[in-house]
């Protein structure tokens, strides 16, 4: 099971607590009901709770962790720890009030704990989407400031503000900030973002590198395929209609090869480069809702008679 049965409660208890902080909450979780199970009543049952309540954060189960959490609310009462549970509880049923309250009660006991600059900050950039009230945007702005203030090499509080500036169309201060991710961290979304904030400049060249960069650190998943569509759009955009094509077919070929709509782009730019016969051949492909292309083909090639009987 991992571990030996000499292990003391405490080298257990580290290990449970190294395990949330590996990603294994389900190990973790193991080991803290053991020592649970063997420290019933004890002076330490609370302290083993609270950390199975924050594993039970870490695995998304937040109704467990609240009912841990207010059995042991009056002996935790006064900690960082307590109040930053229950505002994970609170901001996962969406109850942003009380969440904000916690997390700033957490910062009254520890002016640095865990992520709680980087959870409010995301509460007021929400509440500020809400509203459209620019003091919580503000407001947004000065937390992951002050985040990244204390941990100046942690690559996600940049992240987090290039986002925010992004969001405003603030591409200059959003491209500092992926800059930013990038110096500390190996994550493809930096690539991907500068590649997005590069194509909204118009600079197509620097879009395309950064988004190359991107593709080849991630493992695709259908939900990133928009780093392909957004490369395509830059070969597009220049004119480089058959480069986009290749990467439409690396799109479908390797990621989603269930979606037609990709036949519906192909199709467009064989068009736009006068090779009807291949835009139609997929054009067939993407079924009759995206079909509205073909008519202007046939008429194009003298088919008048197809192009009307199509129309009506």
């Amino acid at each position: 099971n991992g571990w030996d049965i000499e292990d003391d409660d405490e080298i257990i208890y580290e290990k449970a607590y190294w395990c949330i902080k590996s990603g294994n909450s389900t190990k973790a979780e193991y080991y803290l009901q053991v020592l649970l199970e063997n420290n019933k009543n004890s002076k330490y049952e609370t302290k083993y709770q609270m950390l199975l309540a924050y594993a039970y954060i870490e695995s998304s189960a937040f109704q467990q962790a609240k009912k841990l959490y207010d059995i042991c609310a009056e002996e935790w009462e006064n900690t960082p720890e307590l109040n930053y549970g229950y505002a994970r509880c609170y901001e996962a049923s969406n109850d942003l009030e009380n969440a904000e309250k916690c997390y700033r009660k957490v910062l009254s006991y520890d002016d640095n704990y865990l992520d709680t600059y980087i959870r409010l900050s995301k509460i007021y950039d929400r509440i500020y989407n809400n509203t459209n009230d620019v003091k919580y945007r503000k407001t947004a702005l000065e937390y992951i400031s002050t985040h990244i203030e204390k941990n100046p090499n942690e690559y996600y509080g940049y992240y987090i503000r290039g986002s925010i500036y992004f969001e405003e169309y603030e591409l200059d201060l959003a491209i500092e900030d992926f800059k930013k991710v990038k110096e500390y961290s190996n994550w493809w979304v930096a690539w991907a973002r500068l590649g997005y904030c590069y194509e909204l400049l118009g600079q197509y060249d620097r879009a395309i590198e950064n988004l190359d960069k991107a593709i080849e650190l991630f493992s695709a998943r259908k939900e990133d395929k928009w780093v392909y569509f957004l490369k395509a759009k830059c070969y597009e955009k220049t004119g480089r209609y058959d480069q986009a094509i290749e990467v439409y077919k690396l799109l479908q070929t390797q990621i989603v090869p269930e979606d037609k709509i990709i036949n519906f782009f192909i199709a467009m730019d064989f068009e736009r480069m006068g090779q009807d016969k291949e835009a139609l051949k997929y054009y067939k492909k993407t079924g009759k809702r995206y079909c509205e292309r073909l008519p202007y083909i046939w008429l194009r090639k003298g088919k008048v008679y197809k192009a009307v009987e199509y129309f009506k």
